[in-house]
């Protein structure tokens, strides 16, 4: 080659690979740039070595070489992280828009080894906080049957937002069965990532007597109550909780965590914020709260103590892009007779489906006409109160509704429709409970006998400070509305750090 061609080439070692490129075209690169003025080179030979993915790389180059190039998921988070390290913001962001645009669960094998801690484009702590947020969601799709046993491993192992143990079993299981010929064999790796020690007696039992589980061998040790080398130290179950959010003076909200039990964990006094991003894919340390039948959401930063309500439009956006993520039949066809227990997403496409009349509605004897409603789900029971104040529950298998009499009230007083609200929870799961904003009342309806008691003491903060709201012998002041007082999933370390922060503060 003629010593003038190869002065103007530039010879980048990629790992294994070798590229030569025109200086004059790699100039374009910010990095490259800054190297070729200060004649910074490692060597004589005009040669630069680097180590990145291949696949990502020669994309990069590409675009430098024809201002165009092909992206893909297997290689997308690499190439946005070498757009960074060379200065190519504008690659950076064809890269984010792509990502936004068309990722979903069936990409996760292949997003999930290219996600570190310091990725620009998603981190691996916003990618686990999604996966253990809609881990339920995801283990009943189709996808979650295709996935790799590494995938498989991977997402066990997390810190997931379940109601027990026996759905990760189920979740292993069924990615098993789909192909027991070739898969059985990662069985006994997998069934080390059920936690054992967290698992009710009633649920151990069950899997003991599954036989898929009694084929493997496996013998599940529990570490309780010794606790010696114990590699069940995250109880996942006990992120379920209930939130009791009430507007205070102005825009303050007070959010007040309740355990599973109805205990009380801890409060937080929180400014609006509507600055707040609206987008799916979060922080681990946000949270995003959906009440009222799964038709209004909130979405509360607990390291800044702020939130943000969701408008219409953004509800609707988040919603639909969560379905994106994850086929919507697969969760919430009007068809399907397993659900995962109380699901606020569920019971908001749940309305629309009984709006658009479909086959759910149609064999029920509930009036066309009934558009106003109030639902919560538990298993394959659907309660309803309608805007005439019938409630009642729709059983999914049998396509039948029985209506049920609301409770009785003191002389003088009668329900308000827009007063009113359901809601339910996997772990009081023959247990529905019919909140009163305006008296803040808090009824439980037992299933089995199909009685009304009333809850007390669920409004009442047992360690008031001035930050709090309240002061003691509290009672409910004009100035605060109870908005609701719903179900959600907290990551337990927000659980932990927000409720030593409150004992620390009566101290």
């Amino acid at each position: 080659m003629d010593p003038l061609q190869t002065d103007d080439q530039l010879k980048i070692v990629n790992r294994s690979m070798t590229h030569t490129i025109s200086k004059k075209i790699i100039r374009k690169v910010p990095y490259f740039e800054r190297m070729l003025s200060h004649d910074v080179l490692e060597s004589k030979e005009n040669k630069v070595e680097l180590d990145f993915d291949e696949k990502a790389f020669k994309s990069f180059l590409n675009w430098i070489r024809f201002d165009s190039a092909i992206i893909d998921m297997k290689y997308v988070i690499t190439l946005c992280n070498i757009s960074d390290y060379f200065g190519m913001n504008y690659l950076m962001q064809e890269c984010t828009e792509y990502f936004r645009k068309r990722f979903s669960i069936e990409h996760l094998a292949t997003v999930i080894p290219q996600v570190t801690e310091n990725c620009m484009l998603i981190n691996s702590d916003t990618l686990n906080a999604f996966i253990c947020r809609h881990f339920l969601k995801i283990a009943n799709t189709s996808v979650w049957l295709s996935y790799p046993v590494e995938t498989i491993e991977y997402i066990c192992a997390l810190d997931l937002m379940i109601y027990s143990e026996y759905q990760v079993f189920q979740a292993i299981a069924r990615w098993v069965h789909f192909n027991a010929y070739s898969r059985k064999c990662h069985l006994g790796r997998l069934l080390r990532l059920v936690r054992w020690c967290h698992l009710k007696e009633k649920d151990l039992s069950e899997i003991k007597e599954n036989e898929l589980f009694k084929s493997s061998g496996f013998e599940p040790k529990s570490c309780l109550p010794s606790k010696h080398n114990c590699d069940c130290f995250f109880n996942r179950v006990k992120q379920n909780c209930f939130i009791i959010i009430e507007k205070l003076n102005g825009t303050d909200l007070r959010i007040t965590v309740l355990g599973n039990n109805f205990l009380f964990l801890f409060n937080r006094v929180i400014k609006l914020d509507e600055s707040i991003s609206p987008n799916l894919l979060h922080d681990e340390h946000i949270s995003d709260i959906l009440y009222h039948s799964g038709r209004k959401a909130i979405r509360i930063d607990w390291n800044r103590n702020e939130y943000r309500f969701f408008n219409e439009k953004d509800f609707r956006s988040y919603l639909f892009s969560t379905c994106r993520l994850y086929t919507i039949r697969d969760t919430t066809d009007a068809r399907l007779i397993y659900t995962h227990g109380h699901d606020e997403e569920f019971e908001f496409w749940l309305t629309k489906i009984m709006q658009s009349g479909d086959e759910i509605m149609r064999n029920s004897r509930l009036h066309d006409t009934l558009i106003k409603l109030r639902v919560t789900v538990l298993s394959s029971n659907i309660f309803i109160l309608t805007n005439k104040l019938e409630f009642g529950m729709f059983n999914i298998r049998h396509k039948h509704f029985k209506k049920i009499e609301l409770p009785k009230l003191d002389d003088g007083y009668e329900f308000e429709y827009e007063s009113l609200f359901l809601t339910s929870s996997v772990d009081h799961a023959d247990r529905v409970f019919l909140i009163d904003q305006s008296t803040e009342k808090a009824f439980c309806l037992n299933i089995t006998n199909q009685e009304w008691s009333l809850i007390g003491g669920l409004f009442i903060d047992p360690y008031p400070t001035a930050n709090s709201g309240r002061s003691c012998g509290y009672s409910l002041r004009e100035s605060n509305k109870l908005i609701t007082l719903t179900p959600a999933f907290l990551p337990l370390d927000i659980i932990s750090n927000c409720s030593n922060h409150n004992l620390n503060s009566v101290r």
